[in-house]
């Protein structure tokens, strides 16, 4: 993953996202979790402008890949997730693209 969200902060990606680029992004769940909890479903919830596309879940760890954005724009994604012990937690964080 090229960036990943702690858990606890809602962060801005440290090196923007070039439009033409597709790249990975994703959250470590493992802060959040309970002794054997684990991540049951993921839901990306995404800004108009970025494409999601494969996306992952091993269980602790959730990824996205996502494609497009425009130069000098700032985005919102976020992760919804579903654990084993019933609990559904949503993380967002920002995305802010730029021509690199």
């Amino acid at each position: 993953m090229l960036f990943y969200h702690d858990g606890k902060t809602i962060p801005t990606a440290l090196t923007p996202k070039d439009p033409d680029s597709i790249l990975d992004y994703g959250c470590d769940w493992s802060g959040w979790l309970q002794d054997s909890e684990t991540v049951t479903a993921s839901t990306w919830i995404v800004d108009a402008g970025l494409t999601p596309s494969s996306e992952t879940n091993t269980g602790v760890i959730t990824g996205v890949m996502l494609a497009g954005g425009v130069d000098g724009t700032t985005y919102t994604i976020t992760n919804r997730i579903d654990t084993s012990l019933g609990r559904t937690i949503d993380r967002s964080m920002r995305i802010e693209c730029g021509e690199l």
